[in-house]
């Protein structure tokens, strides 16, 4: 455990081990294998970078933890035909090719043992923007629960029972 403020987090401690280059052919294979499944670079119409985030700031509380959350993502990372087609999305100059030479380029030297290949001693050693969107959206249980906690309360129930009948979608009965 890792404190951050007065919040216990699980932390990681593992030890930083060389990345051997079996784990560096098989991120490259799946990487291979990910990309025949990904027709075109995916453009999100849906990401605004001008809208402010919706979460509180949780960058500190991750460092201090070192990535306890990294440690499934293996030598996959994650990465999907959906996150490495919004990658290409962002990088639509780039060909298959260079951007799986882009993913491989950012194997650290180093990596925490047993954990993501990109998990490295100060952090992801993977641009966000390369990222899965599982990276970005998951929460530990102790920050959700501060999340949760700091999220605006619903308006209380006026004690009434509803009337309202459940939705049922008639194209599927």
């Amino acid at each position: 455990m890792v404190l951050w403020g007065d919040i216990e987090l699980p932390g990681c401690d593992r030890p930083l081990t060389p990345v051997e280059p079996a784990r560096r052919q098989a991120l490259a294979a799946h990487l291979a294998k990910v990309m025949a499944d990904v027709p075109s670079p995916i453009i999100d119409q849906t990401a605004n970078p001008k809208l402010a985030p919706s979460s509180p700031d949780f960058l500190g509380a991750c460092s201090a933890c070192r990535g306890h959350c990294c440690q499934k993502g293996g030598d996959d990372a994650y990465l999907d035909f959906e996150s490495v087609g919004l990658a290409w999305g962002r990088f639509p100059h780039l060909s298959r090719e260079e951007l799986v030479a882009a993913y491989l380029g950012a194997v650290p030297a180093r990596s925490f043992a047993d954990s993501c290949i990109f998990h490295a001693e100060h952090g992801c050693n993977l641009p966000e923007t390369m990222r899965s969107p599982v990276c970005g959206a998951y929460l530990c249980g102790p920050l959700l629960a501060l999340k949760t906690s700091l999220s605006p309360k619903p308006p209380a129930a006026s004690g009434r029972a509803s009337a309202r009948r459940p939705m049922v979608n008639r194209a599927l009965t």
